[in-house]
Order: C-alpha cells, then structure tokens, then sequence
C-alpha cells in the first residue's frame, strides 16, 4: 500500500502543493522529534556516565569528525546529485532510474569500502597526526583507536541509507525514512544504556565502547528499516560500475565536482574545531559539542523537515519554469523559519545555563563543565535561524542545477569559519567562545550571500512583503527576551531556596526554564497578534479550521 493512502482529506493529492508540503512537514518533523529527544537522552547518559571526559572527547572526536562526518558529506554529495537525475530518468521509465540506483549503490559500496578499509589500517598515525594533544594521554589514545576500529565498518551500511531514503524522497513518500532516522538514535539510546549498565559497568575504563556500539547498531538499523518500502520495486535494481552504459550516472557525477569543493570544506570545520580544542585542554571539545547538540536540539526538527520536503517539489517547478512558485515558497520558507527561531534563538541563549544543568549536570558532570558548556551554548544558540534557512535554501540552487554557486560561497566561508576558530582560539583570551562563534558568525555570511546571489534568477519580492515584518519581529523578540530575562532573574533566589534531591533539583531547573520560556512564548505570539503578524493570522486559521472539522465529526 502506497503513503498516498494514509493522506488525510486536507492533503489529498488532488489538493494543493502547499497543503501536501505542510502535512508532510509536520509527519517527518513528528519523527524528528523522537529523532532529536533521544538524541539528548544520548548526550545526557554521555554526560551522567562519563562527564566531560578523556573518554567522551575520544568518542566525541572520533563520532563527529570521522564517522558523521563522513556520513554527512556522502549525503551532501547524493542528495543535490542523484535525486533530481532518478526522478527524470524515472519519468521516462521507471527502469532507467532504477538502473540508476544501482549503479550509485555500487559505487558507494567501493567507494565506503576503500575509506574503511584506510580507517582500519592507519587509526592510530591518523589520529596521532590529527589529534596530538588527545594522543598524548595514553587512555583517551587507546580509547580513540578502539573506538575508530568498531565504528568504521558500519559505515558502509550508514552512508548506503541515504540512498533508500532519496530514492523514497522521489516518490513523495517521507514516513519510512524519518521513521528510520527516529530508529537509529533510540538505538544508540539503548546499547549505550544497557552496554554501560549491564556489560561494561558505570566506572569500567572502556565502557564508552557501549556507545561506538550503539552507533554500529543504529546505522545498519537505518538500512533495513527502508528496505521494505522499495521491496515492490526490487527486481527492477540491478547493480554496475558501467556508469556510461546507465542512462542518468554520468550525468550525476558531473553535478559532482563543485559539491566535493564544499564536502572538503565541510569537513574540515570539525575537525579544525577538535584540533583546536584538545589543543585548549581535556574536555574542551566535550564541552563544546554537548552545547553543539544542545543548540542542535531547537533546529534539527521543522527546518530540516521542510527542507527534505520541499526539495522534489522545488525540483519539479525549477524544471518546468515556474519562477513565481519557486519565489513565493522561498518567501513563505523564510518567513515561516524566522518567526519561529529568532525568538527560540533570544529565549534559549538567555536561558542557556539552567537549560544546561537541566539536561546534563548529574553524576560525573561538574562545575566547570556547565560553565564550558554554557558558554558555547549561548554562542551556537545565537546563530539558530541562521542554520535554519541554510538547508532550505541550498535546495533552490540544486533545483536549478547549480551545485556550483552554495559551494563556492559555502568553501569561502569555511575558510574564514578556521581563521576564527584557529586564531581567536588559540592566540586570543577567547579560548572556547572564538570556536564556538565561529560556526554561526560564517554561516550567517554564507546564507546572507545566497540570498542576494539567488534573487536575480527568480521573481522579485516586492519590499513590503519583507521589512514591515522583520521590524514587528523584532520588536516582539526584543519585549519577550526582556520578559524572559527579568523572569530569570526574578524567580532564581526563591528556586535557590530548595536543596539538592535529585527530584528537587529537576523540579527547581524546570521551573527556572519553564516559567520564563512559557510566559515569553504567551508574550511573543500576544505581541505577535496585536502587531498583526501574518504568521500568526494563518495559524490561527489552520488550528480554528481543524477545532470546526472536529466538531463537525463529534455531531
């Protein structure tokens, strides 16, 4: 049975784009949300078992510089290359893009294959050469190249993933592959729990190998979990490295050059990042990350969901001309992500502390780890809209067949994102917070340029579509984080007044993110209404049109 069949009436296929686009967008960004709660339940047993330790930086480096890492520029190498291709070979025949497929699934097998097999031979000069100051303690090393060798052979099966869910992309269908998204982080959730608990023990010198465990097991989770939504399809698959007798494959690879410019780049940043970090001290690139997926928590749900829906349809409208459509939803996208998170980016940045000890400060968390932690969350934080709109509006550029533009924009500004990083961590008094306010000060150059490069190729927005909005925005923004704060600052001597239970403390960290975070989202939406914000209008629209079909049902 198709997806189409589980469509409500107001996303029938025979009704609007929009309408098939927003519901989709809530269904994926449903499952991101389980995604990204176990993703914290994750950062928080790190953090409770471990702290921010030798241990959780040899994990920490090893995850986010090699393994994602390598996982994430596979797909940004696939998802602007393939899709679009697969979905005009399939509209001549359904066989041509299905000879595709394999043919990409070969190659990314041999491809993954020569990296592994380098991971596995070289672990420990790569990260001696890489990470010297992480090499230096003999536990952190050891722990490192353990790590390294039981995580890189699931790489192959985590990076073949993205082709089952790109190929489901195409077809419109968007529930299985969140669904496996959503899988593999409470995967990793429940070998990390039950291999500290029950097969290392809380203390065991290699019990963050439950960890590097649990990311083996997600990510061969994540490739069968989207098996069987392409199994009707099956047989048309047939696997070939002749990629000049496959209709579509050589012309996938020539969309690939320039992304490789931005997958280097790309690359790079992170590991700049824990270079400079083990460099700072042990646990400075714990720190830094635990307030990375923080941060990440407030953006990884609706943008990235809009972002992953929207794409096939941007792709078909680019390909029949409709500059106007591309344009209004470019426009609608913006809006939309600006209305949530520049207000999410104030409250949590004025929040950042008690959000800190909420998540993380138990057990083998200390002090000066929620100060470390702390302060590199204010800086992501401050960047979220930022990353929000980043995702999406790559997307019109690969619509158009331009993989180049966002690529060569994106390489520039990595190389302003080391300077910041290297120089501003290593030979200024910033330490921590230069490497932290390096991603969202070069991001925001990054989209600002993509923004001004993209409107000569489409229909222009007439300015009052634009700033009368920012302007009451900002004003609504600006009164909340002014709520917000003195609210903070009002209640933390009463909390400070209850003593350290752990259900005590839970209760007074809820309380001192709670209160303020729900009266200033009551004062932003409140301010919002009375200075007329569209948003707020179509909203309150959508939810009064849902409250009457539900009446009508209940008669």
């Amino acid at each position: 049975m198709s997806e189409e069949s589980f469509l409500p009436e107001a996303a029938a296929p025979s009704q609007s784009a929009g309408a098939q686009m927003t519901f989709w967008a809530v269904v994926v960004a449903f499952f991101f949300f389980i995604r990204k709660f176990a993703g914290l339940i994750k950062e928080h047993l790190l953090a409770r078992f471990f702290g921010a330790s030798p241990a959780t930086d040899a994990f920490k480096v090893i995850y986010n510089s090699i393994i994602f890492n390598v996982y994430a520029r596979a797909e940004q190498l696939l998802r602007p290359a393939y899709l679009p291709e697969f979905v005009r070979q399939r509209e001549q025949e359904e066989g041509r893009g299905w000879r595709l497929l394999g043919t990409m699934v070969s190659l990314v097998v041999v491809a993954h294959l020569v990296v592994v097999t380098a991971l596995l031979v070289f672990a420990r000069p790569l990260i001696r050469a890489m990470w010297p100051d992480l090499a230096a303690n003999p536990q952190a090393f050891e722990l490192a190249t353990l790590l390294l060798w039981l995580m890189a052979p699931a790489l192959v099966f985590y990076s073949l993933s993205l082709l089952p869910e790109l190929t489901l992309h195409a077809y419109k269908r968007f529930t299985l592959p969140a669904v496996a998204e959503a899988s593999y982080n409470l995967l990793v959730v429940a070998v990390l729990f039950v291999g500290v608990e029950l097969l290392w023990h809380p203390g065991h010198p290699r019990a963050i190998l439950a960890a590097g465990l649990g990311v083996v097991v997600g990510g061969i989770s994540r490739l069968l979990i989207m098996l069987p939504g392409l199994w009707s399809k099956i047989r048309l698959l047939r696997f070939s490295l002749a990629v000049r007798r496959v209709p579509g494959a050589l012309v996938v690879l020539g969309l690939m050059p320039p992304l490789l410019l931005g997958i280097a780049t790309g690359m790079l940043r992170p590991v700049v990042d824990s270079m400079v970090c083990t460099r700072l001290g042990e646990g400075m690139y714990a720190a830094l990350d635990f307030g990375r997926k923080l941060s990440d928590a407030g953006i990884m749900i609706l943008p990235l969901a809009v972002s992953l829906v929207v794409y096939p349809y941007v792709t078909e409208w680019a390909a029949a001309g409709d500059r106007q459509r591309m344009s209004d939803s470019l426009l609608w996208m913006t809006r939309a992500l600006a209305f949530l998170f520049v207000p999410f980016s104030l409250g949590m940045v004025l929040l950042a502390e008690p959000l800190v000890r909420l998540v993380y400060d138990y057990q083998e968390f200390k002090e000066a780890d929620v100060s470390k932690v702390t302060l590199a969350l204010m800086c992501y934080a401050s960047g979220l809209f930022v990353y929000a709109v980043e995702g999406s509006i790559n997307k019109w550029y690969f619509a158009l067949k331009d993989t180049w533009t966002p690529n060569w924009v994106g390489a520039v500004w990595a190389m302003a994102h080391f300077v910041i990083s290297v120089g501003g961590g290593l030979y200024t008094s910033l330490g921590l917070a230069a490497v932290a306010l390096a991603y969202p000060l070069t991001k925001a150059g990054k989209v600002l340029m993509l923004y001004l490069m993209i409107r000569p190729r489409l229909e222009q927005v007439p300015p009052r579509q634009v700033y009368p909005f920012l302007g009451k925005l900002l004003v609504a923004s600006g009164v909340m984080g002014l709520c917000v704060w003195w609210l903070g600052w009002a209640i933390d001597p009463w909390v400070e007044a209850w003593h350290p239970p752990l259900a005590a403390k839970l209760l007074r960290l809820l309380v001192l993110t709670g209160v303020p975070g729900g009266v200033g989202v009551v004062v932003f939406l409140v301010l919002a209404w009375a200075l007329r914000i569209e948003e707020v209008g179509q909203v309150w629209a959508w939810l009064r049109g849902k409250m009457k079909r539900v009446l009508r049902r209940g008669r």
